[in-house]
This record gives C-alpha cells, sequence and structure tokens, in this order.
C-alpha cells in the first residue's frame, strides 16, 4: 500500500468554543486555519509532494498545541508521522505515532488508538521488526473486537497479513488477508475488499505463481474501476504489468505499465511516475524500443 500499503490518516477535526465572544472568535478563526492545513497537507500527501505535506501538517500541530487542543493536535501527530514514513524517515515518525497515541489513551479515544496502533504496526514492520510489529496489531485487532468494528477489524487483519508476509511467512498471511476479504465482502466494503484482492495477488507473485496472482490483481482492478479510484487503479495496472513481465509477455507488459505511468502523470505522483518510467524502459529495452527508451529517460530527468 501510499506501498504501499498503505495509509490511515485520521481526517475529522473537532471545533473548540470559547465562553469570551472575542476569544470564541479568535478560536474559531484559528480553527479554521488548522483544518485548512489538514486539507492541504493532504492534498500535498497525495501529490507525493511530502515536504510541503509536512510543513501543512506541522503548522497544524502548532496552532492546535496553542489552542490545548488535544483531538486535533493527536490527528496532527498522527498526520506527520504518517508522512515521515513516506519520507522513510522511520525514528521521527514512530515520535509523532506515539505522541498520538499517547494523547488519545488519555483521552480514551478507543477509535483513534485503533488507528494510532495500526500506523505503528506498519511503521514496525517498515524496521523489520515483525515481532513488535504482530504484538501491536495484535493489540489493535483486539481493541476493533471490543468495539465490534469490523472494518477496523477487517484492516487490522489485512496489516497482520502484510506484516506475516514480509516476515516470508506465507500461509500465515494468507489466512489474514482471506479473513479481511471475507469481512469486507459481507460488509460491502468494496475499497477494502480490493485492497485484499491486490495484497493476495502479491503474495502469489512473492511465491512466483505468476497465473493465480493475476487473477487476483484484475479483479481488485475491476473493483477499483467500478470505485473510480485512480490511485489504486494504477497500482493494479503496475502490479499487472509486472506480473506480465515475469511471465515474459513484455509487449503486454508495456502496455499495462504505460497505462499506470499515464495515470500517476495525471495525479502527479512524481514519486510513482519515477518507478514507471523505469519498469518501462527495463522493459523497452527487452523489446528493442529505441524511441520510448530515450523518450523515456528524457522525462525520468526532468522529474525532481
Amino acid at each position: 500500500m501510499k506501498k504501499i500499503t498503505l495509509l490511515l490518516i485520521l481526517l475529522s477535526l473537532i471545533y473548540l468554543s470559547g465562553c469570551v465572544p472575542k476569544i470564541e472568535i479568535n478560536n474559531s478563526t484559528k480553527n479554521q486555519e488548522a483544518s485548512g492545513l489538514i486539507e492541504s497537507g493532504k492534498n500535498y500527501y497525495s501529490q507525493g509532494d511530502f515536504p510541503k505535506a509536512l510543513q501543512s501538517f506541522q503548522r497544524a500541530l502548532e496552532i492546535n498545541q496553542t489552542l490545548d487542543n488535544q483531538p486535533d493536535a493527536a490527528v496532527a501527530h498522527n498526520n506527520i508521522g504518517t508522512t515521515f514514513l513516506a519520507l522513510e524517515n522511520t525514528n521521527e515518525a514512530e515520535k509523532h505515532f506515539l505522541q498520538a497515541l499517547e494523547i488519545n489513551r488519555k483521552l480514551n479515544l478507543k477509535e483513534e488508538i485503533v488507528t494510532n496502533l495500526n500506523n505503528l504496526g506498519r511503521l514496525y514492520s517498515v524496521k523489520k521488526d515483525y515481532t513488535k510489529a504482530k504484538e501491536t496489531f495484535e493489540e489493535s485487532l483486539k481493541l476493533s473486537k471490543e468495539l465490534k468494528d469490523l472494518i477496523s477489524i477487517a484492516i487490522t487483519n489485512n496489516n497482520l497479513g502484510m506484516c506475516e508476509m514480509n516476515a516470508g511467512n506465507f500461509e500465515k498471511a494468507k489466512e489474514y488477508f482471506e479473513k479481511a476479504a471475507k469481512t469486507n465482502k459481507d460488509k460491502n466494503n468494496k475499497t477494502g475488499l480490493a485492497i485484499n484482492m491486490l495484497n493476495l495477488g502479491n503474495l502469489l507473485l512473492e511465491q512466483d505463481k505468476y497465473e493465480d496472482s493475476l487473477t487476483f490483481f484484475n479483479e481488485a482492478l475491476k473493483i477499483h474501476k467500478q470505485i473510480e479510484d485512480p490511485y489504486y487503479i494504477a497500482a493494479d495496472l503496475s502490479s499487472i504489468g509486472l506480473t506480465m513481465e515475469k511471465l515474459k509477455r513484455y509487449a503486454e507488459a508495456l502496455e499495462f505499465l504505460q497505462r499506470a505511468y499515464e495515470i500517476n502523470q495525471k495525479l502527479a505522483d512524481k514519486e510513482r511516475m519515477k518507478k514507471d518510467l523505469s519498469d518501462i524502459i527495463r522493459v523497452a529495452k527487452i523489446l528493442n524500443k529505441k524511441e520510448l527508451i530515450e523518450s523515456s529517460q528524457e522525462d525520468l530527468k526532468s522529474l525532481p
């Protein structure tokens, strides 16, 4: 998942009201400013401009701390952590995830705690501390079950699957992905189900079961088209292209990779564009498409 996987940012904001009219107006204005910064940060993040996203989220945190708005400060910490993780700064990411978790534990905001635990688990997976990641995800799963939040249960099972897959425990990963898929199917949660299909495809790809992985990638693509999610459509197309390359169906691989690039170009996702172009160049070399190689190399050089 963004690897991917991707991402559980709290999007809700809680507005404070004061008793004194003058302060109330000031707080309202500051809350609106913080809210605008969160939205700007989300937009920058979706475009892959992580430094600007980070600046927006950090400014929102400063405002919420000034207002002593603890719930929103936790939101900002969480978003900052997510952005640092995208920037591969795991130490800063962990610091902010833990600060968000500490605030939400004090406020007993259990749904937010689930989010924080999932993000921490994802971070520990990135650091390849799979034991700690699994413990964190299991705590999140226990709390989700207490809340009877089936969607959160599915999300955490999916995250446990990712953890087990990265650790090389493929059968255990498959069990978690299938549990998540069943829950999402029962709840008609197409967004979650599509991600489960994508991850099952990736799991089979890791096991060199290319034809089987294509079945799941195509199912994910079908759902993402239904819900009109271009970000994940591009991910599906890229996964199919890479699988076609493994099958030595190079012309088809190139077609899918180019389609993925076109979408990411429209999304202005520079990091994904770089990866797509690198993949396109590699396959184009196999097919001896000199003009495409040259143009793709020029496009790659032009990206910051």
